[in-house]
């Protein structure tokens, strides 16, 4: 009875060792998948924009939103574009929309 207990104890920090490798691994696979989609959501949002910073914001929160998608992670490379246009794009919208208010508002 006591053995088992103490081959538990000792297994475990390998266990929690290897799950935290493992979530390493995946986020940094998961980071490299966004930096591949940096550059293609910033010049869909800067051609909707026209305005560097606005389209970095597009960006970062298109990133962020897709970063925590895991079906975003599961489709495929075709249809991770896909959704990556369409939050973009939806950012974008909503940026801009936001900036005119703002605009009309200052008047």
């Amino acid at each position: 009875m006591t053995e088992n207990k103490l081959i538990l104890a000792i297994q475990t920090p390998l266990i929690n060792g290897r799950a935290e490798r493992s979530a390493d691994k995946k986020r940094q696979q998961k980071m490299e998948r966004m930096k591949h989609y940096e550059l293609i959501g910033y010049r869909i949002a800067y051609y909707l924009l026209q305005n560097e910073q606005l389209a970095q914001q597009a960006v970062k929160l298109t990133l962020r939103e897709l970063y925590e998608n895991d079906h975003f992670f599961a489709a495929a490379a075709a249809e991770q574009e896909q959704l990556l246009q369409k939050c973009c794009k939806r950012h974008a919208i909503r940026l801009h929309t936001t900036f005119l208010q703002r605009s009309k508002l200052a008047e």
